[in-house]
């Protein structure tokens, strides 16, 4: 079919003489017309069913030499040589059926079907009506969007123009050529559309996600983006492939070197001639198709690329494997995300990179070897951003098991540190297994660790804060943990020492500061405990039922013998609520020394009221015989929490004034002395009082 190829004649006068010979085509024989050849094991085509004026590529397992002629039925045609292993024909005016192509000694079966005749003018309204559409939809917030959307404005005129400069035969192949090679451009449009509806970037309680991507965390959603991602590159490889073999052919058809570029349109009536400009037409019209899809891609490809969301693999490689017994360590993990990177296409660990990810950069990688082809219509291809967000990891995103010996114990795991204790109080080395989860992805690593035995030992172990408190109720926990402070000889605080605690006496519960864990046993029940980083090791204690509560702490030297001060012995109260009498206070008023005054029965305090806020309670008021004269209040704070402060405002002039700051010295289920100072009013003027004051019931 030489009027195909040829260059400067007279289109209708041949197309004439194409339909003549075909007619004589389709008299042959049945046998002529359904070649049984096998197929040519040396050349394939991505499909065997074609349609008139298609541009077909056949792909050779051997490098090709260079252009070539051969037949389709009996109609020549000429196969292009488009890259070292590729051929390209375009596919003649032939009558529908199979049909055989020959070549050289090559021979491919094909079934072809006649492309169907449009309107030409109403085509090119519609894509340019869909071209303008998908235009004003782009995102132009910055100038170089503003910039884009302004550059592809002006092609769509010049295509028009271009268009419009056509013959009604030229117009009519140009149709033809689009609707035979069209399935390539819309394709990829479509699927963009489809599948690329929302933002590719992960943002947790953001409404503006991909919304057919799973929500759940970072791996299930960027796995789904990704397949996304490479299923529309795909789909972009198929446009692109077509437009080059296109570009291809009219080079070669109209002896000129063709670009793909914005400005091609304009070009194109002095550059194309013959077969070449309706076959460039039809190209440029693909190019409406796809030139929105691609920049919506483009886009979506640069948040992808920019966003971190991989678990980085050197969680593991500076972590901590060295801890002292029974103190929080930490594991020093090094947590958190990056982005992809080109090279993770050699990563096939699926817990890893997702396999998604891979077919994406598989695919991207070949689009950009011949993406200089491209790039002076659709610009530069998206890079990748090398970038990485550090995290902190959740005690639930940690899991430690296995460990493998059986004098070493994981006494508790909070956040990014854990405890580990040797039961022999010896080094122990040991092999755990740590798991890590975060957003979809998991690491494991089986870690060799060991664990040092007690090597601090003190002289010297005494009261710091929690001896002769107070408390309201049964259960209720102590206003202030019990704390002890140890030293070495020289009265230094020291750290990393081992105390012993139990109760002697009275019930109640001990818990660990540290892990809140209860010891559920009966009186005398124990726990050990370390001292941190300042010197002091604290214990919570929760009353019980018996009255005068009594807890000891010890500490030992190296050789197992107590050391000085040990026991520390901690009591407090009886539940104090109730009525309590004042009886009598001493003071040290006008400097005449020491005096008791004896107050009368009428005086009292009646504990009824038991509140726990911030570390305070709050009680009753102080009544002169059934009179209220004030608030009366015990609290105990936490930043001193030997110190209670006793107020009420004595609203007569009576001398069982209690106003000012005092300790506890001692208390018993039926007497609580406090001592302390205060400020009295005489006469108009304020001295400070000291004091003892006793209360019994």
């Amino acid at each position: 079919m030489k009027h195909f190829y040829a260059l400067r004649r007279n289109y209708s006068s041949l197309l004439t003489l194409l339909l003549l010979v075909v007619a004589l085509f389709n008299g042959c024989s049945e046998i002529e017309n359904k070649p049984s050849t096998p197929p040519d094991p040396n050349f394939t085509a991505e499909s065997t069913h074609i349609q008139t004026f298609e541009v077909v590529t056949l792909k050779a397992k051997k490098p090709v030499g260079t252009h070539t002629k051969g037949t389709l039925g009996n109609i020549s045609v000429d196969l292009i040589k488009t890259s070292d292993s590729t051929l390209t024909f375009i596919v003649p005016d032939i009558a529908n059926g199979e049909h055989l192509l020959k070549f050289d000694a090559a021979a491919l079966n094909f079934t072809v079907t006649q492309t169907l005749p449009v309107d030409a003018d109403k085509l090119f309204n519609n894509l340019f009506g869909n071209f303008n559409s998908r235009v004003a939809a782009l995102t132009t917030t910055s100038e170089a969007q503003q910039e884009e959307v302004k550059q592809m404005n002006q092609f769509r005129e010049n295509l028009a123009k271009g268009l419009n400069a056509l013959s009604a035969e030229q117009k009519q192949q140009t149709m033809l050529f689009f609707e035979a090679n069209k399935e390539a451009f819309n394709s990829f449009s479509t699927y963009v559309t489809i599948n690329l509806n929302a933002a590719t970037t992960l943002r947790l309680m953001n409404v503006n996600k991909q919304t057919d991507c799973p929500q759940t965390d970072y791996k299930s959603f960027y796995e789904c983006t990704s397949a996304n991602l490479a299923n529309s590159y795909a789909q972009f490889k198929g446009s692109t492939k077509k437009m080059l073999e296109m570009l291809s052919m009219a080079s070669v058809m109209g002896g000129v070197a063709l670009k793909l570029s914005a400005l091609g349109p304009v070009a194109l009536g002095i550059t194309a001639v013959g077969m070449s400009l309706p076959l460039t037409m039809a190209l440029y019209l693909g190019v409406t198709e796809v030139w929105p899809a691609w920049l919506k891609l483009r886009d979506d490809t640069k948040a992808f690329l920019k966003a971190p969301w991989i678990f980085r693999q050197e969680l593991f490689e500076k972590m901590n494997i060295s801890f002292q017994t029974d103190k929080d360590e930490d594991l020093n993990l090094d947590a958190g995300f990056r982005t992809l990177s080109a090279a993770d296409n050699q990563n096939t660990e699926t817990n890893y990179i997702p396999r998604s990810s891979i077919s994406f950069l598989n695919i991207f990688a070949r689009v950009n070897t011949y993406w200089d082809k491209l790039n002076a219509l659709f610009g530069e291809l998206p890079t990748f951003q090398p970038g990485e967000r550090l995290i902190s990891l959740a005690t639930e995103n940690i899991q430690i098991t296995a460990i493998s010996n059986s004098q070493v114990q994981l006494v508790s795991k909070a956040g990014e540190s854990a405890r580990f204790k040797s039961l022999s109080g010896k080094d122990e080395s040991f092999d755990f297994k740590i798991k890590v989860t975060k957003e979809g992805f998991t690491q494991e690593k089986v870690v060799n660790a060991q664990v040092t035995g007690l090597k601090v030992y003190a002289e010297t172990i005494e009261s710091y804060i929690g001896h002769l408190q107070p408390f309201a109720i049964t259960d209720r926990r102590a206003f202030v943990p019990l704390q002890v402070k140890v030293k070495d000889a020289a009265g230094k605080l020291l750290a990393g020492v081992q105390v012993e605690w139990r109760i002697k006496s009275g019930g109640g519960k001990l818990y660990s500061v540290q892990t809140a864990s209860v010891q559920n046993t009966a009186t005398s029940l124990s726990r050990s405990g370390w001292v941190d980083d300042d010197g002091i090791a604290s214990i919570e204690f929760y009353p019980g039922n018996d009255g005068i509560q009594e807890v000891e702490a010890i500490t030992r030297k190296k050789d197992g013998s107590l050391v000085s001060g040990s026991p520390v012995s901690f009591k407090m109260g009886a539940p104090i609520l109730g009525k309590w009498n004042l009886v009598s206070y001493k003071t040290q008023f006008e400097s005449a020394g020491w005096k008791a005054r004896e107050i009368g029965s009428g005086n009292y305090i009646n504990l009824t009221t038991d509140t726990y806020t911030n570390g305070q309670m709050i009680y009753s008021d102080f009544f002169d015989g059934n009179t209220s004269k004030g608030g009366f209040t015990i609290s105990g704070h936490r930043s001193a929490p030997t110190t209670y402060f006793l107020g009420f405002d004595n609203k007569s002039s009576k001398p069982a004034c209690i106003n000012g700051t005092y300790t506890i010295k001692s208390l018993t289920a039926t007497e609580m002395i406090l001592e302390g100072s205060f400020k009295v009013e005489r006469n108009g003027s304020y001295y400070n009082q000291y004091e003892e004051v006793i209360f019994k019931r």
